[in-house]
């Protein structure tokens, strides 16, 4: 009895379900990973390195996204067989072009980061950051330390990992705050608490905290040390703080090179495991004027922003056609 499906790029089988049913879809995509161009391929994990090595080359791009849908097309046989299997096999890759909607694709990205793709799927909108403040997150006592923390001293790095990093960080956080430590400044540690053991208990300027919103971490924050997440990143945008990136997978490497056209953050691209390199970059990124100019112009934009708002409405202009 829907009127509508809506999903993304982790739920296959919300696209599976609207050909049985014959329901309306609608692709939703996180991140611009997501949503790759033919002409303007995404960074992928793992191909980074050789991709950005002939970025000023367009035409050598254009491999990249074809070999990319031919690796991936080996993990999704599977789903292709149970396609097969319902009678709604049409041949086109599950992960990629058989997720995206004829009738509405939605990017939950700030237009002010990125431009929209000429050759992206017809009928694709460029909506802007859903912000969502997670109140299950508050936590009284932990805001209180942070409350603390801030008015004893000088605004802090907040290193807050994320991806796969969060399972396993103590190798970033250990880097993370060296380089804190090498540029002169104080830390704000975000980790869950089975990992608050490992981590300094007694230094005075560093504070090991739980997971807060990110609206109450970044609030006097002078930069932050992530793994480069569309989350984090437009988080840190919002508020107007220079994102030091130091990417490890997933969407990471792209997200990382959105941010650094868009002149707000510096990435470590190699040697995220070394201090000296990544604290480095985090004076460079402390120091550098015109990565704040554009924080203060493209900010504002964010925070003015409303992609859930923009999103909803695009949704139920389709549905009233």
């Amino acid at each position: 009895g829907a009127d509508i499906i809506i999903g993304n790029q982790a739920a296959y089988v919300g696209r599976m379900v609207s050909r049985v049913q014959r329901i309306p879809w609608v692709y939703c995509a996180a991140s611009p990973l997501a949503l790759p161009s033919p002409t303007q391929p995404p960074l992928f994990p793992y191909l980074f390195g050789l991709q950005r090595r002939l970025r000023t080359t367009n035409w050598a791009q254009r491999p990249f996204l074809p070999l990319a849908q031919g690796v991936t097309r080996l993990f999704m046989q599977e789903n292709v067989a149970f396609q097969r299997r319902l009678g709604i096999w049409n041949g086109l890759h599950p992960r990629f072009e058989g997720l995206y909607s004829d009738q509405l694709n939605l990017l939950m990205v700030s237009p002010a980061l990125m431009a929209k793709r000429p050759d992206w799927p017809a009928r694709t909108t460029l909506a802007g950051f859903g912000w969502f403040e997670p109140r299950y997150m508050d936590d009284a006592a932990a805001q209180g330390h942070l409350d603390a923390f801030l008015q004893r001293g000088s605004a802090p790095v907040v290193i807050a990992p994320g991806g796969s990093t969060r399972t396993q960080p103590t190798a970033f956080f250990e880097t993370a705050l060296a380089a804190v430590k090498g540029a002169g400044r104080r830390a704000v540690v975000v980790a869950a608490k089975r990992f608050h053991g490992q981590l300094p208990q007694s230094d005075p300027d560093v504070l090991v905290c739980p997971y807060l919103p990110y609206s109450c971490l970044l609030h006097d924050a002078c930069a932050l040390i992530h793994s480069g997440g569309i989350g984090a990143l437009g988080w840190a945008v919002r508020s107007g703080v220079p994102s030091l990136i130091v990417p490890k997978n997933w969407d990471h490497f792209d997200n990382a090179e959105i941010a650094e056209q868009a002149n707000v953050a510096r990435v470590v691209w190699r040697g995220g495991t070394e201090p000296q390199r990544v604290s480095a970059g985090l004076s460079e990124l402390l120091a550098d004027r015109a990565i704040h100019a554009s924080l203060a112009r493209i900010g504002p934009a964010l925070l003015a922003e409303d992609g859930a708002k923009k999103a909803a409405q695009a949704i139920t202009e389709h549905l009233l056609a």
